[in-house]
């Protein structure tokens, strides 16, 4: 790595002038945010260097950021590059805006030439990855567990779940709220173009948001009885009380689990529940907890906490997601209606687990619509 000679940088208001960029354009200094800065300014700037084209510029100097990252994630500046680091923005620049302009830049240059194209995508899939990095909830980060619930009707996917020890996410388009998530509607390309300074790199980037996934729970609140009598979600989300409500023990590695080398993240974190949103136009980039994990408080009374996970391994609208250590079932308790057959045929598959089998049934001595909980024993009908 070959050090700098001293040079004196013009003075600057903070805002990056084109004699402080040309003198930040002398620097020798091998780091990989100075190469981002670099490209970043060429192509907000459309400047031409020596007649080459502004986006193939910024490319080569992109291209440089992303080497000098996988090389080396942190590098020792010397006291030259300490003294700008501020003006600079050197230390908050981050790795997800890297590959987030890198994205950018290949996406139109897939405009001109297509073989750019994949890149560009796999590019904002490291920048969606990478951008979660940054969002571990305060709520959940700290946790070396966490149990939660989850209601579900007997069908293919949920038997498969059981059988194959994985958790099932889907696509939020699968949801039964059409505003559910706000990412459905933001990423809209019209939006897009309508939102970015930029144009031509719109539908890579809405493509890349493909990859999403999500998955419901519920939080126990302050007691269990408070999750499994609650009607309305027997109703929902159990085949109207014909279904099963799953209780998993999650643990660290599954509440949040980043893999940049396999682009892939999973994550989990509370609903926010809330009144109003305004998504105007010019709103060029979208908070990935109100992206999806934002809903209309209508549905507070679900109490969701959620699995957000991003996986480029399928474009499938589900993908099931391993529990391995990380995530293990403690119960399984029966809807009121499930039909014996189906309680039979989950307590087969699961009974050589640890795994206690419940049922719910009337609370007749105290009211009709009080429900309550009671051990499952399949030797008595």
């Amino acid at each position: 790595m070959r050090n700098n000679s001293f040079c004196e940088f013009p003075e600057t208001t903070g805002e990056i002038n084109e004699d402080f960029f040309k003198t930040v354009m002398k620097l020798n200094y091998y780091d990989w945010r100075i190469s981002y800065r670099k490209a970043q300014y060429i192509y907000e700037t459309k400047i031409i260097i020596n007649g080459v084209n502004y986006l193939e510029k910024a490319k080569e100097h992109i291209d440089e950021s992303i080497q000098l990252l996988s090389a080396s994630k942190e590098t020792q500046l010397d006291s030259v590059i300490q003294d700008l680091s501020t003006l600079l923005g050197l230390k908050a620049s981050r790795e997800n805006k890297v590959f987030q302009l890198a994205g950018q830049i290949y996406a139109q240059l897939a405009n001109a030439n297509i073989i750019y194209e994949s890149q560009a995508l796999k590019y904002y899939q490291k920048y969606q990855v990478f951008q979660q990095i940054y969002k571990p909830h305060n709520r959940v980060q700290d946790l070396s567990e966490l149990s939660v619930y989850s209601f579900r009707p007997v069908s293919g996917y949920s038997i498969a779940d059981l059988a194959n020890e994985t958790i099932t996410v889907s696509r939020p388009s699968r949801m039964n709220d059409p505003f559910d998530s706000l990412a459905n509607l933001w990423r809209k390309t019209e939006n897009l173009k309508n939102a970015t300074k930029e144009k031509g790199h719109e539908k890579i980037l809405s493509q890349s948001m493909d990859y999403f996934r999500i998955r419901s729970f519920v939080l126990p609140g302050e007691t269990e009885n408070s999750v499994l009598r609650n009607i309305r979600m027997w109703s929902a989300y159990a085949d109207e009380h014909k279904g099963f409500c799953v209780k998993y023990k999650l643990h660290k590695g599954f509440i949040n689990r980043v893999d940049t080398k396999n682009i892939n993240v999973r994550r989990l974190a509370p609903v926010k529940y809330v009144n109003d949103f305004t998504m105007p136009n010019s709103l060029t980039a979208i908070d990935s907890y109100k992206a999806y994990n934002m809903k209309h408080e209508c549905w507070s009374y679900e109490n969701e906490i959620r699995l957000v996970s991003y996986n480029t391994s399928t474009n499938s609208d589900f993908f099931s997601e391993p529990m391995g250590d990380d995530a293990k079932i403690e119960e399984i308790i029966f809807g009121i209606f499930c039909p014996e057959v189906h309680r039979r045929t989950i307590f087969n598959i699961l009974k050589h687990q640890n795994i206690k089998f419940s049922q719910m049934t009337h609370h007749s001595e105290e009211s009709i619509y009080l429900l309550k909980k009671i051990d499952y024993n399949p030797n008595v009908i």
